[in-house]
């Protein structure tokens, strides 16, 4: 459990040190890509997450040690969180309270509290027009958890769940990135990051969504997607499977590494031709996101083990006031994630499941038919469930293809 502990202080220390140069980062950031996004926007979405990531781990027994600094990083976010422009954003557009509410919430319930703040958010939240906008299903899911935790009640999931895909067929051959995300959140919401159980949801098929969806982003080294559904596998209150175990076991290597776990979007290349006043910023914001979510997952353990386990005793003593232990940015060698992929598509595997099934899912997404109708042969009649799954799927793929190839010919004739 100490290790785990230790993760969790690296990555506070690592927020503790972006909070400080917040400013420096945002700009240096901002001047490197294109101007999709307003700086502000920027601010606004890191603010939110930070906020959300001390509020869970301020969950954990205070016998662990993180507490003061998870209360020294709110403080300094506070006046990112609630400033004047979120004021004037809620009083025209009270559907924004997700977005720039969030941050406040958290704050409140870290004890870190703003009277005059809390009233605009109070009326953006009682306006008749909050839901005036046209949510996907997951993100009313999100405002309906946070008014529950504004005002310490249960959210009340029973309008939204029919319309989820936590209860439609599902597999990552027929999935894009985004609806992954929306079945994790989703379940987050509703359990409040595993603080309650849920019901009405078949926890069997959410298993297969997890055990293929492992094999999906081990495909494609997204680590991101990966942890969220590690965590999704936490709130099913599964045994751990091999699918699991590999993947928790990868994730551990990379942090162990490089101390964070950066994005889908870093790029060595990119990395190694920028200026060096630039590279700690560019590794920084790409790194903060998913380095976020890792220690909010190892935080949601281990507040399901004290949760079943009163008697658990353990206790972290580090010195919390150490400095940060991050890799010196111009000597950082982050992991070739590619190796990973190559390893996948390219090796003949015999006796991992978990790798068949994310080669599998590789080709049949990919559309590298000659190559998934093999693997299917080979693999279709093995004893994994999920391996046949797979195969089953990925087998109305090849059909789909024929269709299509025949339809093609029509048009060309």
């Amino acid at each position: 459990m100490n290790k785990k502990i230790e993760e969790i202080h690296q990555i506070l220390l690592f927020t503790s040190k972006l909070i400080d140069n917040l400013d420096n980062y945002i700009n240096a950031f901002y001047e490197l890509y294109p101007k999709d996004l307003q700086k502000e926007q920027i601010q606004d979405k890191l603010i939110a997450e930070t906020a959300l990531l001390l509020y869970i781990v301020n969950r954990l027994p205070k016998t662990y040690g993180l507490n003061d600094l998870v209360l020294q990083i709110a403080n300094k976010i506070e006046k990112y969180a609630r400033n004047p422009k979120h004021l004037l954003m809620l009083s025209y557009n009270p559907q924004a309270v997700i977005g720039v509410g969030l941050a406040h919430v958290m704050l409140n319930k870290l004890g870190i509290t703003n009277d005059f703040f809390d009233e605009t958010i109070r009326l953006a939240f009682s306006s008749k027009f909050i839901s005036s906008v046209d949510r996907p299903n997951f993100r009313q899911m999100e405002m309906e958890w946070l008014y529950g935790v504004y005002e310490n009640t249960q959210a009340n999931f029973s309008d939204l769940l029919p319309c989820s895909l936590i209860l439609k067929p599902m597999h990552p051959i027929y999935m894009r990135r985004e609806d992954a995300y929306a079945i994790t959140h989703a379940l987050m919401y509703i359990t409040n990051f595993g603080e309650t159980d849920f019901n009405d949801i078949d926890k069997s098929i959410l298993s297969g969504f997890v055990e293929n969806c492992i094999s999906w982003c081990l495909a494609y080294a997204d680590w991101d997607l990966l942890i969220e559904v590690l965590i999704v596998d936490l709130l099913i209150d599964n045994e751990k499977s091999q699918f699991y175990l590999m993947a928790d076991n990868i994730l551990n290597k990379i942090f162990a590494q490089d101390k964070v776990i950066q994005s889908l979007n870093f790029s060595n290349d990119r990395y190694n031709e920028l200026e060096q006043q630039d590279k700690e910023a560019y590794f920084m914001m790409q790194a903060y996101h998913t380095t976020y979510v890792y220690a909010i997952f190892r935080a949601m353990e281990i507040y399901k083990h004290t949760k079943t386990n009163n008697n658990a005793t353990s206790s972290y003593n580090k010195d919390l006031t150490n400095n940060l232990a991050l890799p010196i940015v111009n000597s950082l060698k982050p992991l070739d994630y590619s190796q990973l992929i190559n390893f996948i598509l390219t090796e003949n595997i015999e006796n991992c499941s978990v790798l068949i099934n994310a080669k599998i899912i590789y080709f049949a997404q990919e559309n590298m038919h000659e190559k998934l109708f093999s693997a299917i042969q080979a693999y279709e009649n093995g004893d994994n469930i999920r391996l046949k799954e797979t195969c089953a799927v990925a087998g109305e793929k090849i059909i789909q293809y024929i269709r299509a190839t025949a339809y093609k010919q029509l048009i060309e004739a």
